[in-house]
């Protein structure tokens, strides 16, 4: 109808009648939403309405201009203009680079039931169950035969945020790449940021009213080195023959393996080559090949597989008759 109770707890009267609304005294009432004791005021507030006598140009006395709500809400926008002969309300959205995306008036006064969620009545806009797109700046225009004022509002409508980081635990190895997503709903989405304190990591979002967040874990793995081949005992060998061991292991990190002969290190020359390759299946093989074998390449050969986490050794003895 013709009254509106704002969120403030204000009274807004629409097309003001000189006769009607000047007789009545108007009063307000309160419910304590805990007890439900309801409370009017002791004083009384009366309306008083003047006949125009002249032409008189718009003149808007709304002063809002900027209103934030929240999804699902129902807003009303007030255009209080005054004139005469009286004036005609029109309302239009725009967007934030202050482009005309749509005309919200009709040029009847809506006093039945609409099934539009977005209404003007009389020279209010009535917005129900607010959504992110309603987020926009909205222009009254009040014009008649004698001249035209204008206003406008910026409605900000707000979601609460929700964050959520995936995967929200992985297990890695050292070394790994790491990839967590960050999905936020809601808004507005002022910044969103990255958090590290110990070991959960947390993605943050915010903006002027409220910050959300979500974490998750990330544990390294780690896998002491172990072997799965290595070199076996041998017969001692003639000088001249050929010699070939290899171990072979994994682990995490991969490890990284190294070959000593009683004690010190085995270095390339032209006849002993050192190698290593890592297959498919993350296993890490080390070889030694040494041609035409001498009596000084006997020895205590051992190769250490190392990862940082543990060390693992395999020995055997290599005999050169001679």
């Amino acid at each position: 109808g013709r009254y509106s109770v704002l969120s403030t707890g204000e009274l807004h009267i629409h097309s003001v009648d000189a006769v009607s609304d000047s007789q009545r005294t108007y009063r307000c009432q309160t419910k304590h939403k805990l007890s439900s004791e309801v409370k009017l005021s002791s004083n009384s507030g009366r309306l008083i309405v003047t006949e125009s006598h002249s032409n008189l140009s718009p003149k808007i006395t709304t002063t809002s201009r900027q209103i934030v709500s929240i999804v699902g809400q129902n807003l009303e926008l007030l255009c209080n203009c005054q004139g005469f002969p009286p004036p005609l309300v029109l309302w239009y959205k725009f967007n934030e680079k202050n482009q005309l995306l749509e005309r919200l008036s009709t040029l009847s006064e809506q006093l039945v039931p609409n099934p539009r969620r977005v209404v003007q009545i009389y020279s209010s806009l009535i917005m129900k169950s607010l959504s992110i797109d309603d987020t926009a700046k909205y222009v009254c225009v009040c014009n008649n035969s004698v001249g035209q004022d204008s206003t406008h509002i910026h409605v900000l409508v707000r979601a609460p945020l929700i964050v959520s980081v995936s995967p929200s635990h992985m297990l890695v190895g050292v070394g790994d790449s790491v990839d967590l997503n960050c999905s936020v709903l809601g808004a507005p989405v002022v910044y969103v940021m990255w958090k590290r304190n110990g070991k959960p990591i947390q993605c943050i979002a915010s903006n002027e009213w409220e910050s959300s967040a979500s974490s998750a874990e990330v544990s390294l793995v780690w896998d002491g080195p172990h072997f799965t081949h290595t070199f076996p005992p041998m017969e001692p060998l003639v000088p001249g023959m050929t010699l070939s061991l290899k171990c072979s292991a994994t682990g995490l990190p991969l490890p990284q393996i190294i070959w000593t002969v009683d004690g010190q290190s085995v270095s390339d020359n032209w006849r002993l080559r050192i190698g290593d390759y890592v297959s498919s299946d993350g296993v890490v093989n080390s070889y030694v090949n040494i041609t035409n074998i001498r009596v000084e390449d006997g020895g205590l050969y051992k190769c250490l597989a190392l990862n940082g986490m543990n060390t693992a050794v395999h020995h055997n003895r290599v005999v050169v008759l001679g």
